[in-house]
């Protein structure tokens, strides 16, 4: 399977996407309620946030692709004016630049098989490559050594990588969804390059998500203050943002339903339900480990107006929003 098969296939942008959905709903959900759960009061809450947001900024820059980070984090600032982009919009684009970012700077994923071929060929060179093992290393570009610069362990992983993309791939089109072991992926990074670049990639996504998740917990109790949920035409003014869609699905137990028939894969609710921008609603309030303004159960006065719709509609609110809703109300 040739690299331009790959990135055919979609693997590129599907990788990046269940990365982030793994570590961004899964992995850290766990570590910042423990976070949030020991502080004392809203002002230990907001210190721990705070900290969090310079730990997250050092992550990004540690990880590099400056020029992204810096295009991202322009694109969530309204007074970027044509940079902007709304926010229900922003996952689907950064995820599609992130994986044309990837795809535009590798060309092959057995690299150093290929420039092995390409040493040999080199005429005024007495040794061949096995040989001249150090030779190589000074002739091939610096900033695409792997963290290991060893033949014998190389080479025979670029192919076992192959392979196991070759399989992913198939998998997918026999069943018709991704899944993927990381913790496998994870093997060849010391020896891939390119594994190491797409796994640092979609390790920015999420920490450029996360930045500003963290700033949104700053902001959450100006914005609950700003609610009027006295006014007649609340809901009228809200009932088509995607968060009170999505409340509205949680009340009624359809997004309970549906993710409990997709093993509680949260792209392939969203799609289900007709429109993928209603992912991070779904997940985030699912998860309900966080206070940014995806998370429905993370505002009183928003579950409060739902409540109210589904009232005012004859809309049976499920047991299970009616749980959830208990637990933020404690």
């Amino acid at each position: 399977m040739t690299t331009n098969d790959i990135f055919k296939s979609g693997f590129i942008k599907a990788f990046v996407n269940e990365y982030f959905e793994d570590k961004t709903y899964s992995f850290y959900p766990d570590k910042d309620r423990l976070l949030y759960v020991l502080c004392n009061s809203e002002e230990d809450k907001k210190k721990v946030t705070l900290k969090q947001i310079e730990i997250t900024k050092l992550k990004i820059i540690e990880l590099g692709f400056e020029e992204l980070s810096f295009a991202y984090l322009s694109s969530c600032k309204p007074e970027s004016q044509d940079d902007y982009i709304e926010r229900n919009k922003g996952f689907d684009f950064w995820l599609q630049r992130f994986s044309e970012s990837f795809e535009d700077h590798t060309i092959d994923f057995d690299p150093i098989t290929k420039a092995t071929y390409l040493f040999n060929e080199v005429s005024e060179l007495s040794l061949e490559v096995m040989e001249n093992e150090s030779e190589f290393w000074a002739w091939y570009p610096q900033n695409q050594h792997p963290k290991i610069t060893d033949f014998i362990s190389i080479i025979p992983n670029e192919v076992e990588l192959l392979s196991l993309i070759e399989y992913d791939i198939q998998v997918y089109e026999k069943n018709e969804y991704w899944e993927f072991d990381f913790e496998e992926y994870k093997r060849f990074v010391p020896v891939s390059k390119p594994i190491e670049i797409l796994f640092n990639l979609s390790e920015l996504l999420v920490q450029l998500n996360r930045l500003e998740m963290f700033k949104d917990f700053l902001l959450i109790e100006n914005e609950k203050s700003n609610y009027n949920t006295d006014k007649d035409d609340y809901i009228e003014q809200n009932k088509g943002k995607l968060w009170f869609k999505v409340g509205v699905l949680f009340a009624s137990g359809e997004i309970e339903k549906r993710l409990k028939e997709n093993s509680f894969n949260f792209t392939r609710t969203a799609k289900e339900l007709g429109n993928e921008s209603f992912r991070p609603y779904i997940s985030e309030s699912y998860n309900n480990t966080t206070k940014g303004d995806k998370n429905i159960f993370s505002s009183q006065h928003k579950i409060k107006e739902i409540i109210k719709y589904c009232n005012q509609n004859k809309i049976e609110i499920a047991e299970s929003f009616t749980s959830k809703s208990e637990q933020e109300n404690n």
